[in-house]
């Protein structure tokens, strides 16, 4: 990825205006104002702090480079300097700067099918109306009806349609309701789907230790999207 804007700043130049240099790209390839003010901050913050540490070899000139490769902007900044323990990294201040910025974060609990009102609902206020400009880490835990995994499906595809990019940790656990069981078990017109069906809620319902759970939900899941 060939890199759109490259400087070397001496220890004499103005952090400014390398954050002004660097915003000012981020916002010529559709970052929005506000995130680029971000990006603008942390850089600065980053030259700042390599600027504290020990040259080596007499050394100081900070290279800062930027790319963009359609989706994803990528800020460079590199420095000769003398490392940092990961202690000292880990109280750097451009650490705490790092949550203003790209990665939001949502964590999902879902109690039931009622939730997933909410769920786009606290979507919708993260996101607004901005289109592939987002970053986002979705942690999920909580239970769903088959329905309501199908519908969580649903809002996942239409979410990483308009992210740049979606991460998620965790899964809801698919918990059949009454009549969902029947639907898919009682079946006299297609009895190989009602056999299979049943094996797998009996496996659900199994002892602790007897076979994996979620495995044979995720099963239940896939035969309830295909005879829906």
């Amino acid at each position: 990825m060939e890199a759109e804007l490259t400087l070397t700043i001496t220890e004499q130049a103005p952090l400014e205006a390398v954050g002004a240099a660097v915003r000012g790209c981020a916002m010529g390839n559709g970052l929005d104002a506000e995130r680029a003010t971000r990006l603008q901050v942390v850089v600065e913050e980053l030259c700042r702090e390599a600027r504290l540490r020990e040259e080596v070899d007499g050394d100081g000139d900070l290279d800062i480079s930027v790319s963009f490769d359609g989706s994803t902007i990528t800020v460079e900044v590199v420095d000769q300097r003398l490392p940092l323990t990961s202690l000292e990294s880990r109280r750097l201040p451009s650490r705490r700067l790092l949550g203003l910025g790209f990665v939001d974060q949502l964590h999902v609990h879902f109690n039931g099918d009622d939730d997933l009102g909410r769920f786009e609902q606290q979507l919708a206020s993260l996101l607004g109306d901005r289109v592939g400009q987002d970053l986002l880490l979705l942690e999920v835990e909580g239970q769903l009806s088959l329905q309501g995994q199908h519908q969580f499906d649903l809002i996942l595809e239409q979410l990483e349609a308009r992210l740049l990019r979606l991460k998620r940790r965790g899964h809801p656990q698919i918990s059949a309701d009454d009549n969902e069981v029947s639907d898919m078990t009682q079946r006299p017109g297609d009895p190989l789907i009602a056999r299979v069906a049943a094996q797998l809620q009996q496996r659900l319902e199994a002892p602790q230790g007897e076979g994996d759970p979620a495995v044979a939900r995720l099963a239940l899941a896939e035969l309830h999207r295909l005879v829906r």
